[in-house]
């Protein structure tokens, strides 16, 4: 049987587990990701994807996956200001949950996060994250078809989109798609790059050639 084409849609909720596991595997070895959860061994791993579950089931947000076959291959949270503030000095609605999710990571994680929501812009966006590709699914336009639709309903809007990562081919690799890196923070002691995309009402994104097979 021929493999069907690959297909962006919202998340449903009986993929909530396999994308949370997706995202743990994908993102474990990530340089924040070790920071604050250790090497990725299969208890980091456990410990990452209880807390993308729930990311992707209790918070608010919109939540896209890239699917084929029936099989979760890439998921992008997006979520508008201000449901993706936190307290500057805490993690707002996750707080109550990290200790038992995430064990002696909660702390680092903790203040990771808080970072993260004191660098949150003020200016009314979309904030991207988390987002990963499939780890065996890499490098073949997944992530940049997830991202050309994400960057399509922004710019329908005519509003900004924050996100933050941590890897400078990330950087790269957003900068295609219109965002520019606004600062750079040390966070347990791993560099950390705060990019914002400004708004560009009626604007149409581009694929490379090799990002637009199915």
């Amino acid at each position: 049987m021929a493999s069907q084409e690959l297909v962006i849609a919202p998340l449903r909720a009986e993929e909530i587990g396999p994308a949370a596991a997706l995202l743990g595997l994908a993102l474990s070895t990530n340089p924040m990701h070790r920071a604050a959860f250790g090497d990725p061994d299969d208890a980091a791993r456990l410990r990452q994807e209880r807390l993308f579950a729930v990311i992707l089931g209790d918070l608010p947000g919109g939540r896209l996956v890239a699917r084929r076959d029936g099989r979760v291959l890439g998921v992008l949270r997006t979520v508008r200001s201000p449901d993706c503030r936190q307290p500057a000095g805490g993690t707002g609605r996750l707080a109550p949950l990290l200790a038992p999710l995430l064990g002696e990571a909660a702390p680092r994680v903790a203040e990771w996060f808080a970072i993260w929501a004191a660098h949150d812009p003020s200016a009314t966006h979309w904030h991207l994250g988390p987002f990963a590709v499939a780890v065996d699914a890499q490098r073949r336009g997944i992530g940049s078809r997830l991202l050309a639709r994400f960057c399509e309903h922004v710019d329908r809007l005519g509003e900004p989109a924050h996100l933050e990562t941590d890897r400078p081919e990330n950087v790269r690799l957003y900068r295609r798609f219109g965002f520019e890196t606004r600062a750079e923070v040390g966070i347990l002691g791993v560099k950390n790059y705060f990019m914002w995309r400004p708004p560009t009402r009626g604007a149409r994104v581009a694929l490379p050639a090799h990002d637009r097979r199915p």
